[in-house]
């Protein structure tokens, strides 16, 4: 029996600006409102959302079983 060979994982990121208080909300319920979303892709192990105030940027990382996943989303 030939033993299977595992493709690496692969991690992607990105990155939104985001104004204001107003923009904080609507980044944190966007978060919110798309965890389902995410939740059912298969090929997507785990989904980090990140925030950061001081620089007004959010986003997120993608954990992914496979390179080959990414393209194909």
């Amino acid at each position: 029996m030939q033993a299977r060979k595992e493709e690496p994982h692969a991690d992607r990121g990105n990155y939104v600006s985001v104004a204001g208080g107003d923009g904080t909300r609507k980044l944190i319920k966007n978060y919110e409102e798309t965890t389902d979303k995410w939740r059912s892709i298969r090929e997507l192990m785990r989904k980090s959302h990140i925030y950061d105030a001081d620089s007004r940027l959010g986003g997120g990382v993608y954990h992914w079983k496979s390179v080959a996943a990414i393209a194909d989303e």
